[in-house]
């Protein structure tokens, strides 16, 4: 006997629907249709309770520029409701509070340089003083009201029921993200930059509720930013969630989409950066020094006492350097061990100067460590 015969075909079929499973092949399939690359139902440790938990969608996009692979990423969870609507209570944003950080930008890199130059240039004020002027990064990244609360709430009594499928759509982003962004450093060994961003897409009605002077105004809306402070693994940090309602999602991906051009951009242009002032602003150099530092002492320490028996006790305690900007000239400065005085030392250096395999080592170095190819010179001038 034909199963179908015994089995309500259709009944599965609606039954289906009541679950979020399609919701998720829904919102998957619009990411696709906007050229992101999705990964469903991806599975990771929770680090507090050590269970698996669930990233309902995982989805990016990637280029490739000078050997540096660039990724912005979505976090997403996916809810659904008839019955209830999500609301959002709110207030006046205190913007001048030290003690939040209105901006947080969510990123892990292997790049040295990128990592130095984030830190360098505190991106989160680079992004708040520069850039928030574009339509889409303000859209990302701008705030305007604190959300203080958020309540599910019956559709028709309008009462109050609890808030565990919004905070819970929080918590599994951020919790995903931390893993994401902890097990990076394992998984890629190719260079890399990732840029996080976490989504609760909700299909169902969003309600604001704004707190304003003893009023309470009530109004709906389409999509709202919270920010959060969150602690994972010990650690404390600010979250950014975008709540997005599913019919306002494509949008909404607009705005990442152009995100994605501006982080491929942005990022790449702080390598060209660092290399462009390397020897100019003060500390760049140092990101790199010790290596160059110690590649070219070995190889000076062996050339002085193969090459010139009169300074065979000699020895390079340090180099440093100094950049004629102008002249678009650098100097390195040699410090040596043993030294016979100012008039001998002088003499080595005369010799390393002229000296063609020094020279092509010290070019060698300075184009891999700093893609420096411009004039340099050897000296014994301490730089101030």
């Amino acid at each position: 006997m034909d199963n179908s015969e015994e089995l309500n075909l259709n009944e599965f079929k609606e039954q289906i629907k009541k679950t979020g499973f399609v919701l998720e092949y829904e919102v998957s399939k619009i990411l696709e249709d906007h050229g992101w690359n999705v990964i469903t139902n991806r599975y990771y440790i929770d680090p507090i309770k050590n269970i698996d938990r669930e990233i309902d969608i995982l989805a990016y996009k990637a280029t490739d520029f000078n050997g540096i692979k660039y990724y912005t990423s979505l976090i997403i969870s996916c809810k659904k409701s008839k019955k209830n609507v999500w609301s959002f209570l709110t207030k006046d944003l205190e913007s001048d509070d030290p003690n939040i950080n209105h901006y947080p930008i969510s990123y892990w890199t292997n790049s040295k340089i990128i990592d130095f130059m984030l830190k360098e240039k505190k991106i989160e004020n680079i992004v708040e003083n520069k850039f928030l002027n574009k339509d889409y990064l303000h859209n990302i990244y701008g705030l305007n009201k604190e959300i203080f609360a958020f309540q599910q709430m019956n559709s028709t009594s309008c009462k109050p029921k609890n808030d565990s499928n919004i905070y819970n759509s929080i918590t599994t982003t951020i919790k995903a993200l931390e893993y994401e962004r902890n097990s990076l450093s394992e998984r890629r060994k190719d260079k890399a930059f990732y840029n996080f961003n976490l989504l609760s897409i909700f299909k169902g009605d969003f309600i604001e509720l704004y707190f304003n002077d003893g009023d309470i105004i009530s109004q709906k809306i389409d999509s709202i930013k919270y920010l959060n402070r969150h602690i994972v693994s010990e650690k404390e940090a600010f979250y950014r969630v975008h709540f997005v309602k599913y019919d306002n999602l494509e949008d909404k991906l607009e705005n990442f989409n152009k995100l994605f051009n501006w982080n491929s951009r942005y990022y790449a242009g702080l390598i060209s950066d660092y290399y462009n002032k390397v020897f100019i602003v003060e500390d760049y150099a140092e990101l790199f020094w010790e290596q160059f530092e110690r590649s070219l002492i070995n190889f000076l320490d062996l050339e002085i006492r193969l090459e010139y028996e009169e300074f065979e006790n000699y020895s390079v305690k340090s180099l440093d350097y100094k950049y004629e900007e102008k002249k678009k000239n650098l100097i390195l400065t040699i410090s040596f061990n043993n030294s016979k005085g100012y008039k001998n030392d002088k003499e080595l250096i005369k010799k390393l100067n002229n000296n063609e395999d020094v020279n092509e080592r010290v070019s060698h170095e300075l184009k891999k460590w700093y893609k420096y190819e411009e004039k340099f010179v050897f000296d014994d001038e301490i730089p101030f």
